[in-house]
């Protein structure tokens, strides 16, 4: 049976749980990295650059608040913007699957597949929080790849698990 509030909790427990293991999936990925590659760069994707949240957390709090962040306040910032945006992509994707079932074909992957390119190819750059795409290395193409892999699909598994006992009860 349709229901767009249990299809939102559902989404949006799986896009906190998603971003988990997303964020989880970075940092093995980048202490790979720095475990492989010597060359000082940031990360195996050797783009160096700081990441997107860091940058956009900053710019919020300094736009809407006028206050600039330390380093320590723009991490906790930086994670407060990637769970909140993860958390509500995920409340829209399991709005949209109460409706739109194909949403959730392929486990999630597509959906986060086009989000990747949504969000990391076009409006990130747009916004001046990354490089142009021709601009960063293939590398990290497939570090923001895999890392939508991975999101999408424990967005979609742990969507199904709550609706199902979302349903039982």
């Amino acid at each position: 049976m349709r229901n767009s509030w249990r299809g939102i909790v559902a989404g949006a427990a799986g896009g906190v749980s998603a971003t988990v293991a997303m964020s989880a999936f970075q940092s093995l990925w980048n202490y790979a990295g720095r475990r492989t590659y010597s060359n000082g760069s940031s990360g195996a994707n050797g783009s160096g650059e700081e990441p997107a949240t860091e940058k956009m957390a900053r710019r919020l709090s300094k736009g809407f608040f006028g206050h600039k962040l330390d380093k320590r306040q723009t991490g906790f910032a930086a994670n407060a913007f990637r769970f909140g945006f993860g958390t509500a992509v995920g409340a829209f994707y399991g709005a949209v699957a109460e409706f739109s079932p194909a949403i959730a074909r392929g486990d999630g992957v597509p959906f986060a597949t086009g989000l990747m390119a949504v969000s990391d190819e076009v409006a990130v750059p747009a916004l001046g929080l990354s490089r142009a795409p021709q601009d960063r290395p293939m590398s990290a193409h497939l570090y923001t790849l895999c890392s939508h892999v991975v999101y999408g699909f424990v967005l979609e598994t742990t969507r199904r698990a709550v609706r199902r006992a979302l349903e039982n009860r």
